[in-house]
């Protein structure tokens, strides 16, 4: 419960530094980082839903694949709603040179910042997969930081974004593994 509570006051203390913290990360950016950040996010874009399927297949209790399905979509839902409402435009429609040229910052266009879906999404699996496997829970963590991360990077989101998307999608993937019972 503490580490909720200092994650809810993380994300809203962000709220306050989101400009001038991407403004930081634009500025720290390489072409060796760069050239990871976009090979690390063509594989995960391509591959999340192989990732998924595995994970899923991993999985032994076939109530808990149904909730995890669920709470993904859940979280996908929650995310949409709350992006349709606060209309939040994405860092790259605000600073300045903050697009990277490998980039294609056409199709995020028509969507908005807050919060961010691909970290919901990726926290959301979190809580079903350390239920079932702990070592491939740590990698699971990686994996979501290292969305999070490029998420910012690339300035399709802000700190803010980020934070709260990973923590909405924990959220419902918590309560989709240990509170609720779909069937």
């Amino acid at each position: 419960m503490i580490y909720l509570i200092l994650l809810i006051m993380f994300g809203i203390i962000s709220l306050f530094v989101d400009k001038s913290f991407s403004s930081f990360m634009f500025s720290i950016r390489s072409g060796f980082l760069s050239s990871f950040v976009y090979y690390t996010l063509l594989i995960l874009k391509e591959y999340i839903l192989l990732i998924f399927s595995v994970i899923i297949l991993y999985f032994k209790d076939k109530k808990k694949i149904i909730n995890a399905v669920i709470g993904f979509f859940l979280t996908g839902f929650v995310v949409t709603i709350l992006k349709y409402f606060i209309n939040r435009p994405r860092p790259f429609e605000v600073i300045l040179n903050s697009k990277l040229n490998i980039f294609d910052y056409s199709f995020a266009s028509f969507n908005t910042s807050f919060p961010s879906w691909h970290t919901a999404a990726a926290f959301s699996l979190l809580p079903f997969v350390f239920y079932f496997n702990k070592k491939l829970g740590y990698l699971w963590i990686a994996i979501s930081i290292l969305i999070g991360f490029a998420r910012i990077y690339t300035g399709f989101h802000y700190l803010s974004d980020v934070l709260f998307g990973g923590l909405i999608g924990y959220l419902i993937g918590y309560l989709s593994l240990k509170k609720f019972n779909y069937f």
